[in-house]
C-alpha cells in the first residue's frame, strides 16, 4: 500500500469493494473483501476494515474456503484489538482457533500467527511473542519462506536490544540513586 498516498488508496480501495459487491461471485468476494479489508485496516480506518472482513468471512464460511475465513477472521483479531474491544478480539481468536486445524496454506498460518504477534509485542507480552515466533518458526513449508524467519530474527533482536536498553536504563538508576 501507498501509504504517501493513502487518502487515494483508501478511495481505491473503497471502490474496488462497490465493484467487488456487484459481482455474482462469492469466492471473488471473499477474497477481495479481505484484501480491501487489509488496505482499510494499514490506513487505520477501522470500522471500514471491520464491514469488508467480516463480509468476506461470512462468503468465506459460506462457501467452505477455510483458508480465506481464517485470514479474514485474524485480520479481524487486529481490528479489534486496534478498537481495544478485547471482547471482540477474542471472539476473532476463538474462531481462528476453530479453523486452523483445517487450515491448508502455510501462508495463511504464518500470516495468522504473525498478526497475534504484532498483537502480544504491542502490548508487550514478550512470552507471548515469544510462543507464537516458535509456532511462526515450526509451520511446516517455513524453510521455503527466509524472509519470513528473517523477518522474525530481526524483530526478536530488535525486542531484546529495547528490553536491553530499559534494563540497562534501569540498573544505572538504581546504582546513581544509591
Amino acid at each position: 500500500m501507498d501509504m504517501q498516498h493513502k487518502k487515494e488508496a483508501m478511495y481505491y480501495a473503497g471502490l474496488s469493494a462497490e465493484w467487488t459487491e456487484k459481482c455474482a461471485d462469492k469466492a471473488f468476494r471473499a477474497q477481495m473483501l479481505s484484501q480491501n479489508g487489509l488496505m482499510f485496516l494499514m490506513a487505520g480506518d477501522n470500522s471500514r476494515a471491520a464491514d469488508m472482513l467480516t463480509r468476506s468471512y461470512g462468503y468465506a464460511m459460506q462457501l467452505g474456503q477455510t483458508d480465506a475465513a481464517m485470514s479474514a477472521a485474524a485480520y479481524m483479531v487486529a481490528v479489534e484489538d486496534r478498537r481495544g474491544n478485547n471482547k471482540g478480539a477474542d471472539t476473532w481468536r476463538g474462531r481462528c482457533r476453530t479453523l486452523e486445524p483445517k487450515v491448508s496454506s502455510t501462508m495463511t498460518l504464518v500470516a495468522y500467527y504473525q498478526i497475534l504477534c504484532s498483537v502480544e509485542l504491542n502490548h508487550k507480552n514478550w512470552r507471548g511473542a515469544l510462543t507464537l515466533f516458535r509456532k511462526i518458526l515450526s509451520v511446516k513449508g517455513i524453510d521455503q519462506m527466509p524472509f519470513v524467519v528473517y523477518d522474525c530474527y530481526i524483530k526478536l533482536r530488535r525486542r531484546n536490544s529495547n528490553w536491553r536498553r530499559t534494563r540497562h536504563g534501569w540498573h544505572r538508576r538504581r546504582c546513581m540513586s544509591a
